[in-house]
């Protein structure tokens, strides 16, 4: 489920507990939020309710069947106080919730020290390098491999890839995405490279990393120093760095098909989205691009995604040349005197 950045309903904060442990933003958001009203425990409640039953439903076609014929007849949006589990609103909050899409656990291929490794979209696959470091490629993204006596360098060239590294304090692991250099010695991390965006995330699991990025003096290289824990955005003009408010758990967590978005523009949340979609989703605007989404839900669930901005902001989606175009509801007419 997608919702804007601070959850507004007894759903969307249920969605939240579930994605992980609260921060402390997080822990003392809810505090006010139910704090706010007395209905809003019960409509905690209520919804936590609807969870559970929705977790019996996982893998059955009843909620699927209602979202794909609920995305015109549940555009309207649902009340933002009180909760009504209707049966049409219980499908649907347990396909937003549940919903699993099928897929197979990826097979280890090794990977030569010159080689390349190339995903199409909604593929994840795992690899073996020469060095028994270990690399997870996300759908339609593409890593190429360069050992030499002295480095080891692989390339990403787009998309998204998971890293556990050998240590090897000789030969340092350097990974190389647009003009951002990630180097350690052996560690695990993920990286996430928007090449349309000129963007990179670095998520740090266990161990260091130093990220080089151009300065926006021009005069060289700036380092940056990421600890376990530690989420950052690295936009396309340098600095400033932007900390995010997921763990690195959630970073990269589209291993296993969970995708979860943190204060994230819909540019950035489509590039990935489309990474397991083969029916893209595009912007109508360049402002719809730039609406902030928080959330998560599965890798390939895109009608999930459509009912949420539906829901969200009254974005509307048709299907044009095999892409879904994202538009504003246009609104309606004055009437007439």
């Amino acid at each position: 489920m997608i919702f804007r950045r601070t959850p507004e309903t007894a759903t969307e904060w249920i969605v939240r507990l579930n994605a992980g442990p609260l921060s402390w933003w997080d822990r003392r958001a809810l505090n006010r939020w139910v704090a706010a009203s007395p209905a809003h425990l019960k409509e905690l409640e209520a919804a936590q309710a609807v969870n559970e039953i929705a977790q019996s439903l996982t893998g059955s076609p009843v909620p699927r069947q209602f979202l794909v014929q609920g995305l015109q007849a549940y555009a309207s949006p649902l009340p933002r106080h009180g909760f009504a589990p209707s049966l049409a609103a219980a499908a649907i909050a347990a396909a937003l919730v549940v919903m699993v899409a099928p897929w197979n656990v990826p097979s280890s291929p090794r990977l030569a020290d010159q080689s390349q490794a190339k995903t199409t979209v909604g593929e994840i696959a795992d690899y073996v390098l020469a060095d028994r470091s270990r690399i997870t490629v996300a759908g339609d993204s593409s890593v190429s491999i360069a050992f030499t006596d002295n480095r080891r360098e692989i390339s990403l060239d787009q998309g998204e890839a998971f890293f556990d590294v050998q240590p090897d304090d000789r030969r340092p692991f350097v990974i190389t995405a647009g003009a951002r250099k990630v180097t350690v010695t052996g560690t695990s991390f993920n990286v996430n490279y928007l090449a349309a965006l000129d963007e990179m995330e670095v998520a740090v699991v266990e161990g260091t990393v130093n990220v080089a990025f151009p300065s926006l003096s021009g005069g060289g290289d700036e380092t940056e120093t990421m600890r376990a824990g530690d989420v950052i955005l690295f936009p396309s003009t340098g600095r400033p760095l932007i900390r995010r408010n997921l763990t690195a758990q959630q970073a990269s967590a589209w291993r296993s098909r969970k995708l979860y978005f943190d204060a994230a523009n819909l540019g950035q949340v489509l590039s990935e989205v489309n990474r397991y979609s083969t029916k893209p989703l595009i912007s109508e605007t360049r402002d719809i691009d730039r609406l902030m989404l928080s959330g998560q839900f599965q890798a390939g669930d895109v009608e999930s995604l459509l009912i949420s901005l539906q829901q969200l902001y009254g974005i509307e989606a048709r299907e044009a040349n095999g892409q879904w175009v994202l538009a504003r509801k246009p609104s309606p007419a004055p009437a007439r005197r």
